[in-house]
Formats: structure tokens, C-alpha cells, sequence
């Protein structure tokens, strides 16, 4: 049995509580959010589920899934925000972020010189920056403003699934709306590129999953298996965790959490600006104001840094996720085109304008997938997406010493 890392990244996500230290679809964000459970701190759980849980007799059963081992579960609340989008529209621009002139394959800037698009810092970034603020301030107990558990319990449910939403690559992008605008063919269905990431890819994964971990893994994981709930991706959780952070990226978490050092001053006056932008229609009126130039990274703090993390995920939309071929004029014989691809289904159909008659782009092809699956890469994505939540949680809300 070789040693296992479970201990160790307890520990790991813990040191970040020194002072000086969907979207992916519905399957996507609730695996994020029960892989970042495995490694929250238990004491920090309890303190996290007395906020979910502070109106017993306002929770819904499909907000909250009760267990025995503990009162609430993080993937409960993984996809709340997705389902509220749409009634608070003003929440919709923070599940993204894009760049002016972000194009890939040829083109990847995060953000370049003419910064981002839409409102300055309303985007993913900035919602995990404000949300990450207003739990800090809640957690410390220094701000009557932010003393109401109704907007710590909102706050949690938003950074849940904002840090699923940096992790997902084509939240990234600004082209093409994150790939909605594109068609490809899966698994012989037009499909929406965007959705194919969101979705289908993370089915397929769940589908493939060998039978060997549809069990427990052996002693010492114990952990992992109090945190499943018995749903269809659990063995995929186990086979991430045993191959992945247990595997190839056992060396490599420290860096996952590591954030560079930021001028203090200057991230203060960012928080005394734009604390409660994010949530600010429930206290304060306005949007963020822009705190600097496009590379500044104003949403970064010396323990949570979202630009960080997230600038080497949209690398790889030039590197390898935006196909290059998916850009090349038809000329009746070009490599994975699928003439034949079947059409969107009629309530697939209102939600696409313009569709293309030209053959969509084949995106399950062994060229296209097979680099991705033998560097694991929706796996680490999933991963990491999962340990920095952890490592967020444990940060805000771990007794400091």
C-alpha cells in the first residue's frame, strides 16, 4: 500500500490559515465541491454547515441533502447559483471572464492590454474575490455589515460554485461567447462546443470509469468514502483521487495552492472598495470600480489569488482545448468532419441562432481526445478546482493561531 497524501494535504490546505499566508454542469460542480469536502478541515465543515443550515425551516430538499456523517453536503449547493442565474440577472457576468481580443487557437491573452470585457471586475474573478472578502469579514467578526448569516450563507453558495466556474477552461475565453456560438458533433450529435466541456465530456468520463472503483478504495481513504453520497460519479471521484492527487500530481499540490506575494496596501484599498460589490445589491448600490491596469491583479491576496490560478488553465485553450482543425475552411475532405452529425434536438434547436449548414467539427476524435485523457486533464481540472475550494474554506474559516 503506498503512503497516502490525504493527511498530508489536510495539513497542506490548513497552513494557509497562518495570518501572513457548473459552468461546468451540474455533475462538473458537485464533484469540485465534494472533493473540496474530503479535504476540509472538519472543524471548518461544522462551522460551514451551522451557516448553510441557520434556517432549518427555509431549507429546501433539493438545496440540502442531509447525511449521516454530517448536516449538509457542499454539492448540495454546488449548482445553486446556475439556478438563480436567470432570476438575478445582475449575478450572470460573474461565471465568466473575457478578454478584448481573447481568440483561440491562435490568440490566447488573460487579459492583455485592453483589459477585460463588460464592467470592470465583474467576472469569476472578481465574484470569488468579493465573496472570498465578505466570508473573511463574517468569519472575523470585525464587520457588523457583513455580521447577517443570511449573506455569509449566500456568499458560500456563490464561491462554491464561482471557484467550480474558473476551473471549467472555456469560462475562460472570450471568444464566441465560451464556445456557445460554435457547433461540433459528439458522439454524433450537434452540440454545442461550450456544452460539450460543460457536460458531456465529464459524462462521458463518469461513463468510462472502470469497475475497479465502484468500491471503497482500501484503508486509509477512509475520508474519502464519508464524503460520497452513493451518486453515479463517485467511482470517478475515487479513480481522480487515487490516480490523480493520490498519483501524478502528488508532488505538484503545494504549487496548486501557492499564490504570489501582492502589495498589501493596495489590495486594503481594493476590499475597502469592492468588499460588498458583488453581493452589493442586497447592502450596498454599484457595481466594482476598475482598481488598476488590465495585468493588475487586484483580485489576488497572498492566500487566494483566482488570476493566478486560473492564467495556466486558459493557456491551454490555445495549447490544446480549442481545436486549430475546428478553424479550417470545409473543402469536402477535411479530417474529423462529421456530414452526418444529427441535428440539434428541437429544444436544443430554440436555443441556437444561426446554425451553420457546413459539417460541424468532430470533437471525439483520438486527436482531439486522446492528449487530454492520457494528461488527465478534465481530471486535474476537477482536481484542482476541488483542493483550492478546500484550501479557500480552511483559510477563511480554520481557528488562526
Amino acid at each position: 500500500m503506498r503512503p497516502t497524501r490525504l493527511q498530508s494535504l489536510a495539513i497542506l490546505t490548513g497552513l494557509t490559515t497562518l495570518p501572513s499566508a457548473f459552468a461546468w454542469g451540474a455533475a462538473g460542480h458537485e464533484i469540485v465541491a465534494t472533493i473540496a469536502q474530503i479535504y476540509t478541515q472538519p472543524d471548518v465543515l461544522d462551522k460551514i454547515c451551522s451557516i448553510l443550515n441557520a434556517y432549518d425551516d427555509q431549507i429546501h430538499e433539493d438545496e440540502f441533502s442531509m447525511t449521516t456523517t454530517h448536516k449538509c453536503h457542499l454539492a448540495s449547493i454546488a449548482t445553486w447559483a446556475d439556478k438563480l442565474k436567470y432570476r438575478m440577472r445582475w449575478s450572470a457576468p460573474l461565471h465568466y471572464v473575457n478578454a478584448v481580443g481573447d481568440h483561440p487557437s491562435d490568440t490566447c491573452v488573460f487579459p492583455g492590454p485592453e483589459g477585460w470585457s463588460g464592467k470592470p471586475n465583474i467576472n469569476v474573478l472578481g465574484g470569488i474575490y468579493n465573496t472570498s472578502n465578505i466570508l473573511l469579514e463574517y468569519a472575523q467578526g470585525e464587520d457588523e455589515r457583513v455580521m447577517d448569516v443570511g449573506l455569509a450563507q449566500e456568499a458560500l453558495k456563490f464561491i462554491v460554485h464561482f471557484i467550480g466556474d474558473m476551473h471549467m477552461p472555456l469560462h475562460l475565453v472570450g471568444r464566441d461567447k465560451g464556445g456557445n456560438g460554435v457547433e461540433v458533433c459528439w458522439e454524433g450529435r450537434r452540440r454545442k462546443f461550450h456544452s460539450v466541456w460543460d457536460n458531456y465530456i465529464v459524462a462521458k468520463a463518469i461513463r468510462d470509469t472502470g469497475n475497479n472503483y465502484s468500491r471503497p478504495l482500501p484503508g486509509g481513504y477512509e475520508p474519502v468514502e464519508r464524503h460520497l453520497r452513493g451518486a453515479i460519479y463517485d467511482p470517478y471521484i475515487r479513480r481522480i483521487i487515487w490516480e490523480g492527487v493520490e498519483g501524478r500530481w502528488a508532488e505538484d499540490l503545494d504549487g496548486w495552492l501557492d499564490c504570489p506575494k501582492v502589495d498589501e496596501d493596495a489590495r486594503k484599498e481594493a476590499v475597502k472598495k469592492g468588499v460588498f460589490a458583488t453581493l452589493g445589491n442586497l447592502f450596498l448600490p454599484g457595481w466594482l470600480t476598475n482598481w488598476g491596469t488590465a495585468e493588475t491583479t487586484v483580485t489576488d491576496t497572498d492566500a487566494i489569488c483566482p488570476y493566478h490560478w486560473a492564467k495556466p488553465i486558459h493557456a491551454l485553450n490555445c495549447e490544446l482545448l480549442w481545436p486549430k482543425e475546428m478553424d479550417e475552411p470545409f473543402n469536402g475532405a477535411s479530417a474529423h468532419r462529421r456530414p452526418r452529425c444529427k441535428r440539434w434536438s428541437e429544444e436544443e434547436q430554440r436555443e441556437v441562432v444561426d446554425i451553420d449548414e457546413e459539417p460541424p467539427y468532430e470533437l471525439d476524435n483520438p486527436d482531439y481526445m486522446t492528449p487530454i485523457q492520457e494528461r488527465m486533464l478534465l481530471e486535474q481540472f476537477l482536481a484542482q478546482g476541488g483542493v483550492r475550494l478546500a484550501g479557500v474554506l480552511n483559510y477563511i474559516f480554520a481557528d488562526r493561531i
